[in-house]
């Protein structure tokens, strides 16, 4: 509770106090203004390309970033051999600033790849975050490598808490992967698919481009 208020409810209510006020620059003494800084956001022609963008690419982010986060927790689960390396590997994208994920990104083999190819064909490289119309889908995959690895981790705390006398009768019983992850393993993961959008969505909403 001390560090929620110190670091994350009394910032939020210095900047709810602050955009009470017209100030040219931070710290300056400014005129108190009340709520017109908000009707003049209302007006700004700006306000609706954010949210749609904002709107584009949460829908696009979340869903992607959620099924594979799930079908690489069941992979890990299953197969233990690399499990502790791939996890690893598949948080590493997490733990970076999205300044440095954005430059590795931009790096990586694939994209690299797709450049040759295109200069092949006599076009040139793509700038992929810096051109308008490829930003927003290139920061799409980009969000869908961070995120993916951090879902995997809610999910594979789920499938590990699954209690193994639920789930082996239906090995017995010869249901089939399909009907193992469909009918008994995802109910049972209920709580974890109801708290990975939330998380997922705060990421999107906060991270979005404008």
């Amino acid at each position: 509770m001390v560090f929620l208020i110190a670091f994350t409810y009394w910032p939020m209510l210095q900047v709810l106090i602050a955009s009470l006020y017209a100030r040219r620059t931070i710290g300056a003494e400014g005129a108190y203004v009340g709520a017109k800084s908000y009707a003049r956001l209302v007006d700004d022609a700006d306000l609706s390309g954010a949210l749609i963008n904002t709107g584009v690419f949460t829908a696009r982010t979340e869903v992607p970033s959620i099924v594979l986060g799930y079908l690489f927790a069941v992979a890990l689960r299953q197969s233990r051999a690399l499990a502790g390396f791939c996890r690893a590997i598949l948080f590493l994208p997490t733990l970076m600033l999205l300044v440095a994920a954005s430059a590795l990104f931009i790096s990586l083999p694939t994209l690299e790849l797709l450049d040759y190819c295109l200069a092949k064909l006599g076009a040139r490289s793509v700038n992929w975050l810096g051109n308008p119309d490829l930003a927003l889908a290139s920061l799409i995959l980009l969000t869908v490598w961070k995120n993916a690895g951090y879902f995997v981790l809610f999910f594979l705390e789920g499938l590990q808490s699954l209690p193994e006398k639920v789930v082996e009768p239906t090995l017995i019983e010869g249901a089939s992967w399909w009907q193992r992850k469909w009918f008994v393993v995802m109910p049972m993961l209920g709580p974890t698919f109801a708290f990975v959008p939330v998380i997922g969505l705060i990421n999107a909403v906060s991270r979005s481009p404008k």
